[in-house]
């Protein structure tokens, strides 16, 4: 049957509609999806990156509970010189931190002598990381501090990182910088694949938790500040071994540490009650 004019061109008005209608569903937007799919593969590669990552670091912290050579249990000093120390010798314990201006003072003041006596053996020497600035300045920076120190002594330039934390020791309430923290690696003369094992170790914070763990356990012993100094358990007040002109006297604290012996009128009674359990 034939079609009158106006019935065409509604047929044909309606035939574009149709067609227009088709073509808008033909799929999803080419340009939609392929940025979802783009997002999706950034996605997959950064949580590969990141799981990857925290694999290396567990690899190193061993799930954070990493001790330093010699060490068995969290909150029990380390022997810095257990290589070298005879088996008799006096047990020196030295509870600091980095961070402590009056630990600066007592490095300063006798440091020489206690490295003298750690590296011929004659005294064995334990030192418990504390972190009593943190608690004023809470950035974890003296903890990183200790903890990097163990990092170089796992390649065996710990004496001399120990020297340079202490050289450069940052004004009370600033932080030694991440940079430093490198810088004084190669200092101590750490390089090749000991610097790139060292650089591994500052980045995982391998000895973070047994740090604590030592600031933790003195502070229950009764150790509540820095620098604190015991010889075979005995306290210390290494402040009274000064000659008559009142200056330092480290000729009189190196006969101590020779004896063994903590001299009658060199006891420290603040710290009387006080745990030392290295």
């Amino acid at each position: 049957m034939a079609q009158r004019p106006d019935e065409k061109a509604a047929n044909a008005r309606q035939a574009k509609i149709d067609a227009a209608r088709k073509a808008s569903k033909t799929g999803p937007n080419r340009i939609i999806v392929a940025s979802v799919v783009a997002v999706v593969a950034i996605i997959a590669v950064v949580a590969g990156v990141i799981i990857n990552s925290e694999a290396s670091k567990n690899a190193i912290t061993q799930g954070g509970k990493a001790l330093p050579a010699g060490v068995s249990a969290m909150g029990q000093g380390w022997v810095a010189n257990a290589a070298v120390a005879k088996p008799d010798a006096p047990t020196l314990s030295i509870y600091e931190d980095f961070r402590c201006p009056v630990c600066q003072e007592l490095e300063s003041a006798f440091g020489s002598e206690i490295e003298k006596a750690a590296q011929a053996g004659t005294v064995k020497v334990a030192y418990h990381f504390k972190t009593v600035i943190d608690s004023h300045y809470p950035t974890g920076n003296s903890q990183q501090a200790a903890s990097d120190a163990l990092c170089a002594a796992d390649a065996g330039a710990f004496w001399k990182y120990h020297d340079a934390l202490y050289a450069n020791q940052p004004t009370e309430g600033t932080d030694f910088t991440a940079a430093q923290f490198l810088s004084f690696a190669e200092q101590a003369g750490i390089s090749g694949d000991k610097l790139k094992t060292f650089q591994a170790c500052v980045k995982a914070g391998k000895y973070m938790n047994y740090v604590k763990s030592t600031e933790d356990a003195s502070f229950k012993n009764g150790i509540t500040g820095t620098p604190a100094v015991f010889l075979n358990h005995k306290a210390v007040k290494w402040t009274a071994f000064q000659t008559s002109a009142g200056d330092p006297d480290p000729a009189a604290f190196a006969a101590m540490l020779t004896s063994g012996t903590v001299p009658a009128g060199k006891v420290d009674a603040d710290l009387a009650k006080a745990k030392d359990v290295s």
